[in-house]
């Protein structure tokens, strides 16, 4: 029996235009069974799903291309040198439309399953580690890259995103280094300005990718301030850390932190992630600040950090003083 739209009840294949109806694996001289499989990545063997096609003419699904040329920036197929951006590419709409219209219900459940796959596409960085440095968002650092894994993260970054996730070892957290400028030097090693990005949690632990020489991967959460401080807000808050910043450091030291930082901002936010990225404290007390989600913790935590500082550099000061004075005598 059929239906208006041309199904059948017992389900199961595809219409034909003429109100006959054949399962997806038919071989009927329509030749309906090679279209379905045309229209199948060759990747994952299921329907195109956002379907994007390279300049070599082969389509895939975006999220499938999108892995592999994360690896490498060529076709699967032919190998013919690929340099799309599988995020932003547009979409073969019309293939799209092609494969929505013969496969309905799969292809809704496959566009489902596949913005997930996205999700957690987008939620996987690579990982560089160092021991003792904490990167905030918005500073900048210079970094010597040598080791073989890391080569191969940035070159895949530069052909991609130019992102990686900035870790200190054993943490929890990290911040999105973005690459601003990649110097290559001709031994291989390379010189590498980045500036910090979105802050982030781990949700698995760095694992290391097969034929990288030990390179890692790790899917992260982004982290958010959970209160929205706006500019005007807590004067004497901004002004009592402002005070204590000036206390602390010294204008060589203000020189150093201008060219990483920047200026020292007056909004809160910023001033926050300044002020923590500048705080004369050991790396634990940094980590605590750089996966807070309060602007107003945050900042408090900055003026008791340099208000503590402030006091010990007053207290050296008097010891030298009285020093000098003992001496003097």
């Amino acid at each position: 029996m059929q239906v208006g739209d041309g199904r059948a009840d017992s389900g199961g294949g595809e219409g034909h235009g003429d109100g006959s109806y054949h399962r997806r694996d038919c071989d009927c001289k329509c030749g309906c069974s090679e279209l379905q499989s045309e229209l199948d990545c060759c990747l994952c063997l299921k329907p195109l799903c956002e379907p994007l096609t390279t300049a070599c003419g082969h389509t895939f699904c975006r999220v499938c291309i999108g892995r592999c040329l994360e690896k490498r920036k060529a076709c699967p197929l032919c190998r013919a040198p690929c340099h799309i951006d599988a995020k932003t590419h547009p979409e073969n709409v019309v293939l799209s439309k092609v494969v929505s219209m013969l496969h309905p219900a799969s292809y809704s459940s496959r566009l489902a399953e596949a913005r997930s796959e996205m999700e957690e596409w987008n939620r996987r960085l690579p990982i560089f580690q160092l021991d003792d440095i904490v990167l905030f968002p918005n500073m900048k650092m210079n970094l010597h890259i040598f080791e073989r894994k890391y080569r191969i993260m940035i070159n895949r970054a530069m052909e991609g995103s130019r992102r990686f996730g900035f870790v200190v070892k054993g943490a929890d957290v990290g911040t999105v280094a973005e690459i601003e400028s990649v110097y290559f030097l001709p031994d291989g090693r390379s010189q590498v300005a980045v500036k910090g990005g979105e802050r982030f949690s781990l949700l698995s632990h760095p694992e290391v990718e097969d034929g990288t020489f030990g390179l890692q991967y790790a899917s992260i959460a982004y982290i958010s301030d959970t209160d929205e401080v706006e500019q005007g807000t807590h004067p004497s808050l901004l002004a009592d850390l402002l005070t204590a910043v000036d206390d602390c450091v010294e204008h060589r030291h203000r020189l150093v932190l201008t060219k990483y930082l920047g200026k020292i901002p007056l909004r809160p936010y910023p001033l926050s992630m300044w002020a923590a990225a500048a705080a004369p404290t050991a790396k634990e007390d940094k980590l605590d600040m750089l996966r807070s989600t309060s602007v107003i913790g945050r900042l408090e935590h900055c003026l008791r950090v340099f208000r503590s500082s402030a006091a010990a550099k007053r207290e050296k000061e008097g010891r030298g003083e009285e020093r000098k004075r003992d001496e003097n005598k």
